[in-house]
């Protein structure tokens, strides 16, 4: 026996140019971001404010906000942070070690 999931397709990022060198991206409805072009490069901004890139079209600044790479990013993030956590944990005990060995050897 198969079951067939029905899900909704994926909405996609709706564009509005409200000026010449300005397009704004709204997901869900909800702002998601902004592709401004300067001279001949396009600085794609995030939902947040975060500056997303720079980049030598405006059809590649407005693929870095649609869904999948916003997505692909903050998955990045997410490994890069618990990195640093485990390496800040290691630095932390390792400082801790060396504070403990300091005092005992002074008390010895």
């Amino acid at each position: 026996m198969t079951i067939a999931l029905r899900t909704r397709p994926a909405a996609r990022v709706r564009w509005s140019r409200p000026e010449t060198d300005l397009v704004v991206a709204q997901h869900h409805g909800e702002y998601a971001g902004l592709v401004e072009r300067r001279g001949a490069r396009f600085i794609a901004t995030d939902g947040l404010g975060a500056v997303v890139g720079t980049f030598d079209s405006e059809r590649t600044a407005r693929a870095a906000l649609e869904p999948d790479a916003v997505e692909r990013r903050h998955t990045a993030r997410v490994a890069r942070d618990r990195v640093l956590a485990g390496i800040a944990g290691v630095a932390a005990t390792g400082s801790t070690v060396v504070a403990v060995a300091g005092m005992l050897s002074v008390l010895a």
